[in-house]
């Protein structure tokens, strides 16, 4: 790039463990353009744990349900269409001159295309889904398919010409949340002067395959706490109660449960 980028816009949308993941990528932007400011485009579930960065100075919540809704029926399609110009006349307006789009499926692709940023950096075409890379202007491979996903962040900043050597990420905790964790410490008796360790067995209710059985949960559960005298706290959400239950009546030592979570 020929002059320093002032407004950079990030665009990860869900989940929460996907926008974490790149977290590490923005430290490396922040490292690299530290007079910059930043937008991060992402969904509701994440749009918290964003507000509460202060080095994130935008938050920008993308209403994928309400749209895709009516997207979905000829009777509300067009409502739908001005329904996401809505949404991106802000970000439009805030004048961002470069986007990065880490997700890499099609309506990341389409937010980073209308975002107004002239140079707008992504996936090529086989590290990425949906079209996705039509709407970016400047592509780089991954150096394989499979890959974990801060590396995956982190080596398109590195294609981009980035030294990627950044301290650790900081998950910033909003002052109200806090409190009620600690609240829920003091009322569980749990020591913060010991290890705790949160486990969450839960999965999104779309990818059922990915969770474990209850009995190895409980068997890893128990060689923490007998291994390390650790705290373990099961958290949930949703539905979830049930099987943190279930994995805590096979167990030998006794374990937290967290109170609900909203995602």
């Amino acid at each position: 790039m020929q002059d320093t980028p002032q407004k950079i816009l990030i665009i990860r949308l869900s989940a929460v463990g996907d926008v974490l993941r790149v977290l590490p990528a923005f430290q490396v932007l922040r490292k690299n353009y530290p007079e910059a400011t930043f937008g991060w485009v992402t969904e509701k579930a994440s749009a918290d744990i964003l507000r509460a960065h202060p080095d994130i100075e935008k938050v920008f919540v993308f209403p994928k349900k309400a749209i895709r809704r009516k997207l979905a029926s000829p009777l509300t399609f067009f409502s739908g269409l001005q329904d996401f110009w809505k949404f991106m006349t802000p970000i439009r307006a805030e004048g961002y001159d470069l986007a990065f789009d880490f997700h890499g499926i099609f309506k990341s692709g389409i937010i980073s295309r209308f975002s107004r940023a002239p140079l707008r950096v992504g996936f090529t075409m086989a590290f990425c889904r949906e079209g996705n890379y039509l709407c970016n202007n400047l592509r780089f491979p991954q150096d394989r398919k499979r890959v974990n996903r801060v590396k995956r962040n982190l080596t398109l900043l590195e294609k981009f010409g980035l030294s990627t050597e950044h301290e650790r990420p900081v998950i910033h905790i909003p002052e109200a949340d806090r409190e009620v964790v600690h609240r829920f410490f003091r009322e569980q008796q749990i020591d913060p002067k010991m290890p705790v360790i949160a486990v969450h067995p839960g999965t999104s209710p779309t990818t059922p395959y990915k969770r474990w059985d209850s009995y190895r949960y409980a068997v890893v559960a128990d060689n923490i706490i007998e291994a390390n005298a650790t705290q373990v706290i099961f958290t949930w959400a949703g539905k979830e109660l049930d099987m943190v239950n279930e994995i805590l009546s096979k167990m030998k030592y006794r374990a937290i449960v967290g109170p609900q979570t909203a995602n």
